[in-house]
């Protein structure tokens, strides 16, 4: 999928030779860059992005639902994977019959997903519930997060970053850059890169084994803790640009000298 047409790489091949240092995300956007504008291997620096711990407690806060509650929190457009979420669902639904799949965002494939939910006849075990004050309260809420995105220009997968900080299990396809967040089989589980069969399995193994969901869970906040919180990240930020300004100046220097 092309999105913004050519406009982002006119742009990157525009201004590539202007800095020292180009951050990017992840490797799916630090290879992006290679095989497209083919900026320097020696400016790229791949640094996640983090996000502040979630404090102590908040889930306690949060009432839980009764029934088995998936949340998938996500722009609404092609690509993101909300259709082959819901199609999944189909399945999820034969073996877990009051399972709840909760679809948080809004965009221009709102009305694409709400015809395939009716359709599908999951009137009743899917909700588009739009714009939310506050997307982690619904997340805290749930059994397990999914982030079922297929965009092939995907930057990141902060969604993925805030269920891991809840200690919530995660799924995500096989496909890059949520396989770069999630480890599976140890925070999370990887469903076949675009497969609805093998998304719906891997539901269903955490909706009927919750013990499992709690221990993908647990080592996943202990990821985020690891490698994800604002602090780490920041850190990072600061040494490389500390790096390139280093670098801006020598370059001035020997400039100068010449």
């Amino acid at each position: 999928m092309q999105k913004f047409g050519q406009l982002p790489k006119v742009l990157y091949y525009s201004v590539k030779k202007i800095p020292e240092k180009v951050i990017v995300p992840s490797k799916n956007t630090f290879n992006h860059l290679i095989s497209g504008p083919h900026i320097s291997l020696a400016k790229l620096v791949v640094i996640p992005c983090g996000r502040k711990s979630i404090p102590i407690g908040f889930s306690r806060k949060i009432k839980k639902p009764q029934t088995p509650y998936v949340v998938c929190v996500s722009r609404l457009e092609k690509g993101k994977g909300q259709d082959l979420l819901i199609k999944a669902f189909v399945q999820v639904k034969k073996r877990v019959p009051k399972a709840q799949l909760i679809i948080v965002g809004e965009g221009i494939f709102r009305e694409e997903l709400a015809e395939l939910i009716t359709d599908l006849k999951l009137s009743a075990n899917v909700q588009l519930i739009g714009r939310v004050p506050n997307a982690l309260t619904e997340m805290a809420k749930a059994n397990l997060c999914v982030f079922p995105s297929m965009w092939s220009l995907e930057g990141f997968g902060l969604v993925l970053l805030e269920a891991m900080a809840l200690g919530k299990p995660v799924i995500a396809f096989d496909h890059k850059p949520g396989n770069e967040i999630v480890v599976n089989e140890q925070t999370g589980l990887l469903a076949k890169s675009g497969d609805v069969k093998d998304l719906a399995n891997k539901i269903i193994t955490l909706l009927e084994n919750p013990t499992l969901g709690k221990k993908l869970g647990m080592a996943g906040k202990k990821r985020f803790l690891k490698k994800y919180t604002i602090e780490k990240c920041a850190q990072q930020f600061h040494n490389t640009l500390n790096e390139g300004y280093i670098q801006s100046k020598a370059k001035k220097l020997l400039k100068d000298i010449v």
